[in-house]
């Protein structure tokens, strides 16, 4: 029973380590084997549930199958090898951990979207965090002068309120927030032609006219 809600709690456990894996230190180090911690819980859950029933004996993998657990493990395998070639492990610190966690968000959301419950759930909390991170761009990216001096303009009136930060002690790169911004453009394009095409709303009107008054 333990065992079964460690594992059920498994984003809190992810949610609690992220503000020490995104600003890390060697103190904070130890915030890193939440995620294989995590992987490990799950395999003894499932472990333990395929003993009491034996028909679930094909969910003992420590991590979801998914088309990219290759490129996964190669991501991994590098991050041993960035360990052993670094010069400094402080200055590799950030990139490692930011790695570690974005594989322990991975699996997690690979978890939690095998449920249509949790694949709304995980569509809500990225959509909620692109637009964080967009408006913390807005207030902590240190803009530079670009070749286009509309825009110069425009950045110089935003106010940097967001300083000080550990790896970002004078403000955000501005390729680094664009990067960041990338991968959520897409999926906000997609679930809006979605939401609003004039075929989902037909859907949602014929699903209302079934409903018995």
């Amino acid at each position: 029973m333990i065992l079964f809600w460690l594992d059920r709690l498994h984003w809190l456990w992810l949610a609690l380590a992220a503000p020490w894996m995104l600003f890390p230190s060697p103190k904070r180090s130890l915030a890193l084997l939440v995620v294989p911690g995590a992987w490990m819980v799950h395999w003894l859950a499932s472990r333990s549930s395929a003993v009491r029933r034996p028909s679930s004996a094909g969910q003992r993998s420590v991590l979801p199958l998914t088309p990219l657990n290759s490129a996964v493990l190669l991501l991994a395998v590098m991050v041993l090898v960035s360990e052993w070639a670094t010069y400094d492990i402080a200055f590799s610190a950030p990139k490692i951990s930011g790695l570690v966690l974005g594989l322990g968000v991975f699996f997690a959301v690979v978890r939690e979207s095998e449920s249509p419950r949790g694949w709304w759930w995980s569509l809500t909390l990225f959509l909620t965090m692109s637009v964080a991170v967009a408006g913390l761009g807005l207030l902590g990216t240190s803009w530079f002068s670009t070749k286009f001096p509309i825009l110069n303009t425009l950045t110089g009136r935003l106010p940097q309120l967001v300083r000080g930060l550990q790896g970002a002690e004078r403000g955000f790169h501005p390729n680094e927030v664009a990067g960041a911004l990338t991968w959520a453009l897409p999926v906000m394009v997609a679930f809006s032609v979605c939401f609003f095409s004039p075929r989902s709303a037909q859907r949602t009107r014929s699903k209302e006219d079934k409903v018995p008054a």
